[in-house]
């Protein structure tokens, strides 16, 4: 895979590999050694996870912004990348020119997520623009970005499962949203995340 993208990176003209590696520490040392603009970290690797990975690189390499890689669709994943420091989140089952927008817009200092179906790539709101959201759709986006099941809200919240997907399908209207990944990154950049 590795090689895959590369090739397919260094067909691109704005951008350049200039390494690449096999695990959690690789990545940490190549990053150390090569200083990158971006670096492209799989959520699952072995030796570190890419969210620890992720920390390291914030930490250490603050000048490295760090576009995750994934399989998973999953606002938990998202949310922990994200909070890591991530600045963006890839799905692998994406086409190629929505990882090559996805690194255009990082590196012109954007946070986005992208999967398959993603509309361009328009930045996410603003702290200061106006919320969307009434109180009762940003506590159900809180829950959801924690990884709650409709169910488990619907529970939590003395409400009917239909009344909280109706919710649902509501917010990803209102917010022009397609994935329970870009939800994630709405609800980290807005700062609604709660933990379990």
């Amino acid at each position: 895979m590795r090689q895959g993208l590369r090739a397919f990176l260094n067909t691109t003209a704005d951008i350049a590999v200039v390494g690449e590696a096999s695990d959690g520490p690789a990545a940490l040392a190549a990053i150390s050694l090569h200083a990158p603009d971006i670096a492209l970290i799989d959520v699952s690797m072995p030796g570190m996870s890419g969210v620890e990975v992720t920390q390291a690189v914030a930490k250490n390499h603050p000048e490295t912004a760090v576009l995750i890689l994934s399989m998973l669709d999953d606002t938990s994943v998202v949310a922990e990348a994200l909070q890591a420091g991530a600045r963006g989140y890839v799905l692998k089952d994406s086409d190629g020119e929505d990882l090559v927008r996805a690194i255009r817009c990082i590196a012109a200092g954007g946070n986005r997520v992208f999967g398959p179906g993603t509309p361009d790539p328009a930045m996410i709101a603003s702290e200061d623009d106006p919320e969307p959201l009434t109180l009762r759709e940003r506590e159900i986006v809180a829950h959801v970005a924690s990884g709650l099941t409709s169910r488990e809200i619907a529970q939590l919240l003395g409400i009917g499962i239909r009344t909280i997907e109706t919710h649902r399908a509501n917010i990803m209207r209102k917010l022009h949203l397609r994935t329970v990944a870009e939800l994630a990154l709405y609800a980290v950049h807005r700062g609604l995340l709660r933990q379990r």
